[in-house]
C-alpha cells in the first residue's frame, strides 16, 4: 500500500497534473512536485509567491486503493474457509 500511495503522489502531483492543481486553486498553471511539503507547488503573483496544494483526486486514490485492498483480503480469507 506504501508503494502504491508513493506512486499516486507522483503521478497526481507531477507534470500537467501539478498545474492543474495550481489552476485550481489561484488559476496560474505554474505547478510542479514539491516533496516537502507534500503537494503541487505553486509560484505566482508579483512579487513571487509560493503556496503549496494537495490534489483531492490523490486522496480519493489512495482511499479507493485502500478499499480494493481491504476487499481483496476480505476475499482471500473467506474462500480459505
Amino acid at each position: 500500500m506504501a508503494v502504491f500511495s508513493v506512486l499516486a503522489f507522483a503521478f497526481w502531483h507531477s507534470g500537467g497534473r501539478a498545474g492543474g492543481v495550481c489552476e485550481r486553486h489561484v488559476f496560474v498553471s505554474s505547478g510542479s512536485l514539491s516533496l516537502w511539503p507534500p503537494g503541487a507547488r505553486c509560484e505566482f503573483g508579483e512579487p513571487a509567491t509560493h503556496d503549496t496544494f494537495f490534489n483531492p483526486w490523490f486522496v480519493m486514490t489512495v482511499f479507493g486503493g485502500a478499499v480494493l485492498l481491504a476487499a481483496a483480503a476480505g476475499l482471500t480469507g473467506r474462500l480459505d474457509d
